[in-house]
């Protein structure tokens, strides 16, 4: 992978093209450096995940260890005290031609069934999203933040609080200090929600970890561009697997169907007028 590692004694730094991105003690995001623009840095992120069970925060040992392996650098917490949750969250970089990325591939596990919904939290320190955000939103738009506090993608899991209805679960912003736009994206396939200053993530008591263990995504994307251009790294991104589409699916407003209405007929007329 094209990714540099130098250990200092307080920090991890990880390379990403122009980007350096160093991490604390204690797995968050303390700073990011570009070459040739103003440094980002966090004074309030010490470490790099947080958690809660139902509406109470879970204590976790600062990481019980840090490894550098052929993908990345990996931060490894426990709690400490019962229910037994072990969280890692691996820090790898990527570069394309035109884009920087930092993605955080974060896994829970926990040898016993939860009594509780948890709740995953990721701070996005040292960014803060404003209200000029860019959101793709659920109704085949794109609209600014503004003042909602939280924009939200509902899937599988459940969210403790409503947010913005998205379409995908991402949000997009210019920062003038970068010259570039940065697109925040998490994987399309568990609910998600955006805070100001975080995203989070819940799996419901009733189902808990799927085998004990469970594991998602979240990149920050650096590139130029429009917001469309923000679309396209998602897709880049979170469904790197799944081949682009033609042109003309972006020329379709709303697709809608029906399996009940008329005795579960509806449908079939649908289609055969």
């Amino acid at each position: 992978p094209p990714t540099a590692w130098c250990f200092t004694p307080d920090f991890q730094r990880l390379q990403s093209g122009d980007y350096a991105f160093y991490l604390s003690g204690g797995g968050a995001l303390a700073s990011l450096e570009k070459k040739g623009a103003t440094a980002f840095r966090s004074h309030n992120g010490v470490m790099g995940v947080e958690l809660f069970l139902g509406d109470g925060p879970v204590a976790l040992r600062k990481s019980v260890s840090v490894e550098k392996t052929a993908y990345g650098i990996c931060f490894a917490y426990e709690t400490e005290s019962p229910p037994s949750l072990k969280i890692e969250i691996l820090y790898r970089t990527g570069s394309a031609q035109e884009s920087a990325r930092l993605t955080r591939e974060v896994t829970v596990s926990s040898p016993v069934k939860l009594d509780s919904e948890l709740t995953v939290r990721i701070p996005l320190a040292p960014f803060r999203l404003s209200d000029k955000t860019w959101l793709p939103c659920k109704n085949g738009v794109g609209a600014p933040l503004e003042n909602e506090k939280t924009a939200a993608y509902k899937f599988a899991g459940v969210l403790r609080s409503d947010g913005v209805p998205l379409a995908v679960p991402m949000v997009s912003f210019e920062s003038k200090e970068l010259g570039e736009r940065c697109t925040i994206v998490a994987d399309p396939y568990f609910s998600t929600l955006f805070g100001r200053d975080f995203l989070e993530w819940t799996y419901p008591k009733s189902i808990g970890l799927e085998g004990g263990r469970e594991r998602r995504s979240v990149s920050l994307i650096f590139h130029s561009g429009t917001p469309d251009e923000s679309l396209a790294e998602f897709f880049r991104t979170a469904l790197s697997d799944v081949p682009p589409g033609p042109a003309w699916l972006h020329d379709v407003a709303m697709v809608d169907y029906d399996y009940l209405s008329d005795g579960g007929q509806g449908w079939f007329r649908d289609i055969d007028a």
